[in-house]
């Protein structure tokens, strides 16, 4: 886990992983995240690429 956010609207938290491959992913999502009982659903978002990368101050 790279990245955690609590969220407002449709979901809950918003969790970044770093994975090296789709069957660590798939491992992680069912093994860990979905054996989760407070888990109602998961939602996978795969990014191609990383076009802007900024380190913003607040």
């Amino acid at each position: 886990m790279v990245e955690a956010y609590y969220t407002t609207g449709a979901y809950s938290i918003f969790v970044k992983l770093m994975c090296r491959s789709i069957e660590e992913l798939q491992h992680v999502l069912i093994n860990k995240l979905q054996a989760i009982d407070e888990v109602q659903s998961t939602e996978t978002l795969i990014s191609l690429q990383n076009p802007i990368n900024r380190n913003v101050n607040p």
